[in-house]
């Protein structure tokens, strides 16, 4: 008889101690889990910016025209350049290539982008006004620069693609001049365009 209680209750311990190892065990698949939906959205977070190259072509961007103190105004070029640095037509990338941006929220900033046909350096421009030189260096280095891909050769999808200025930015003087550029006529040409409403607006 004693023998038998002492059983039961060796038993009984036995039990009483695996309890708490299994709840243990219950709290850290719920913790595995939890970890799982951080990576998720950490994933998820991962893909608010978009990747500035595709098929080893990399998005950049150039001051044209820098801007002084008596004329605070940037005229800024862009187009997709392979590592050397030699550039690669859009064209080439996708069916169609749509530049549009992501500027500052500041109302003594304005900015206007213009696609670029046959233009011998860039795809697209970006004519910036402001207020004195450096808010408007500070704006443009800060504007995120988008382009639309519809269809990429790569992927066989749409694609956008993206940077800010000062991650994007290469020296003037590594792309080669352009014969018979005015690139005063394309800023005219912007601010009459944008007085007809025909300019890109920023992506929303």
């Amino acid at each position: 008889m004693l023998v038998r209680r002492l059983a039961i209750l060796l038993c009984c311990t036995g039990l009483a101690a695996c309890e708490p190892s299994a709840l243990r065990g219950q709290a850290q698949k719920s913790n595995t889990v939890s970890n799982d939906a951080k990576d998720e959205n950490d994933a998820d977070d991962e893909k608010v910016d978009p990747p500035n190259n595709i098929s080893g072509a990399y998005l950049h961007c150039v001051t044209e025209k820098e801007p002084t103190e008596s004329t605070p105004e940037a005229l800024v070029g862009c187009r997709f350049d392979d590592a050397a640095g030699n550039r690669v037509p859009a064209a080439s990338l996708a069916a169609s290539v749509t530049y549009t941006y992501k500027a500052l929220n500041d109302p003594e900033i304005q900015v206007y982008a213009k696609p670029l046909v046959n233009d011998a350096r860039y795809d697209a421009v970006y004519l910036f006004f402001g207020p004195n030189r450096t808010t408007l260096l500070n704006a443009v280095q800060n504007t995120q620069v988008l382009v639309q891909l519809k269809t990429t050769v790569a992927t066989g999808s749409d694609l956008l693609l993206g940077d800010q200025i000062r991650d994007i930015s290469r020296d003037k003087n590594t792309i080669p001049e352009a014969p018979n550029n005015d690139y005063n006529q394309i800023r005219d040409d912007i601010l009459i365009e944008a007085q007809q409403g025909q300019v890109t607006p920023p992506l929303p």
